[in-house]
């Protein structure tokens, strides 16, 4: 599943909540008394890969990972296999129970205070940041109005950024394929834009097949057929963070217009600010473009200066 043979990243795995197994890879640069790095609010940032990827979806080749910016700037990267995913175990199923609140819930009160204790404190971090690309983002609107509502959340979380989501779908979105050896050449399209589009360099769209596994059929069906649009926004209602969030110009699972992000901005009322923006001439994953290291970058500018307004009380 790891396309960048020189990743700077290091697998690892923890027992969150004493039942479930998560994996990943990490990536922690020197600390600032070991580099020299001008900046005491490092955040921590936790990746989170959307349907169909893992935990290297931020780190697709030597020019195209997150890592570069993370040793520019001396902050420490989480990136998770979500549950299901390449070694992380499912989360139990309950009845009744709904997807994506259930994984949002698992996030707030068991990941996230986890990853916080064992990667944030030792590091010097001073919040949490989850950076969420696509189907990862629904359980962190979940995880963050569940922090909002807590007098005395186990974690410090400073803002969330999310791409590749919405509420309005593409009127330009393929049909899925039902002969699965034409299941890659959809996903190209798809993740990287049609080729007219020019959106992605090569090393992406051959990175494809390594990056590619089997998706959990409910996070999906209870987006499209289920009742995710029946309560996120209660959710999304209480979140007192800062939010950035992007849409590639050229998404094919969204539409990437200014009114869908004025739309999608609105459902966060207390939000303090969201940070909105069309990426011209990207696709669905902006981390698979030519935009890639542009946007990573930004993301990680907006980690940081988040952070520091939460440390500073601003």
């Amino acid at each position: 599943m790891a396309s960048n043979t020189e990743s700077r990243f290091a697998p690892f795995e923890v027992l969150v909540a004493n039942t479930v197994v998560i994996t990943g890879i990490k990536y922690l640069p020197a600390t600032r008394s070991e580099s020299g790095s001008t900046s005491d609010y490092r955040p921590l940032i936790i990746l989170l890969h959307g349907g169909g990827c893992t935990a290297h979806h931020f780190d697709l080749s030597p020019s195209m990972t997150i890592s570069t910016i993370a040793e520019a700037l001396s902050v420490p990267v989480i990136s998770i296999n979500r549950p299901g995913y390449l070694g992380s175990d499912r989360l139990p199923a309950t009845q009744g129970s709904r997807f994506h609140k259930d994984l949002g819930s698992f996030y707030h009160s068991h990941l996230f205070p986890k990853l916080w204790a064992d990667f944030g404190i030792a590091h010097g971090c001073k919040a949490v940041v989850p950076l969420a690309h696509s189907l990862g983002s629904p359980a962190v609107i979940i995880a963050a109005g569940l922090h909002a509502r807590e007098q005395s959340p186990s974690y410090p979380l400073a803002g969330i950024i999310m791409s590749g989501w919405g509420e309005l779908p593409s009127p330009r979105m393929p049909p899925s394929p039902r002969d699965r050896s034409q299941k890659l050449d959809w996903k190209r399209v798809v993740m990287c834009g049609p080729s007219e589009d020019h959106c992605a360099p090569v090393q992406a769209l051959e990175a494809i097949g390594i990056q590619d596994h089997n998706m959990e059929s409910q996070e999906l069906e209870e987006v499209i057929n289920g009742d995710w649009n029946s309560y996120w926004y209660r959710f999304a209602d209480d979140i007192m963070v800062p939010i950035m969030f992007s849409l590639g110009e050229h998404d094919l699972f969204w539409e990437g217009s200014t009114v869908h992000l004025i739309q999608f901005g609105s459902r966060f009322p207390k939000c303090p600010r969201f940070d909105g923006a069309v990426v011209k001439g990207a696709p669905h994953a902006i981390e698979w473009s030519h935009c890639a290291q542009g946007w990573m970058a930004r993301c990680l500018g907006f980690a940081q200066e988040v952070t520091a307004g939460l440390a500073l009380g601003a």
